[in-house]
């Protein structure tokens, strides 16, 4: 009986591998998704607010390996097209770069809409190319018509690369919440990929999927 239930024991976990392995083939890999929102106007995407959060951020790229670089996503008011910014590598030069190219007294007669910034490690070309999914995703949201998540950052990383890594990541995601006023933080697990509840992959997610996570999501 004794090698009879090992037995069916191993069968159970294989199959929950086979499982697990058929999943990620199919939505991707797992990721701890840690959303840090607060519902006020508090312009992440201003240097003068990003500047004291840069360099914390730059801690938790440091987990891995690859080089992070940086698509921001902004234009001016009336206008359908994105403004230029050239490919930037992730560094302090790039960071005023993005917060500050279009906010400069040069383009002061025209209104600057800010949609979003994303931080890729590897590059998102990379990724595209090569059909993978990163090793750290980051996502400064900008939504000011929307009544709970005004703006915040996401942070998407393997929920393997963030269980060998969680106490230096939760100390710095810490350090991020503290210095955003009225923030809370929510952590979920999703895969990259389309799955229950989500119509698209982390980098797509609109709105009502950000509301998901911060709903049923647990607090940390």
């Amino acid at each position: 009986m004794i090698q009879e239930a090992k037995r069916i024991k191993k069968i159970v976990e294989f199959v929950n591998q086979l499982i697990l392995r058929l999943k990620a083939r199919v939505f991707g890999k797992t990721y701890a998704v840690i959303v840090i929102n607060t519902d006020l106007p508090f312009h992440l995407h201003y240097w003068e607010n990003w500047k004291i959060i840069y360099p914390i951020i730059d801690e938790i790229l440091k987990i891995t390996k690859e080089k992070s670089f940086i698509r921001t996503y902004q234009s001016f008011e009336s206008e359908n097209r994105w403004l230029g910014f050239e490919r930037m590598k992730w560094n302090k030069d790039n960071n005023i770069k993005w917060t500050q190219k279009y906010r400069s007294d040069q383009y002061s007669h025209r209104k600057l809409v800010f949609h979003g910034t994303e931080i890729w490690a590897p590059d998102w070309n990379h990724c595209i190319n090569k059909g993978k999914t990163p090793e750290i995703y980051i996502s400064l949201y900008n939504h000011p018509n929307y009544k709970g998540h005004n703006e915040g950052l996401l942070f998407a990383i393997p929920k393997q690369s963030y269980l060998r890594n969680i106490e230096a990541i939760r100390l710095r995601i810490k350090s991020i919440h503290d210095l955003i006023p009225s923030s809370h933080v929510i952590m979920s697990t999703r895969y990259w990929g389309p799955s229950k509840g989500f119509v698209n992959r982390i980098e797509d997610m609109n709105p009502q999927e950000l509301q998901l996570i911060l709903e049923k999501g647990n607090k940390l």
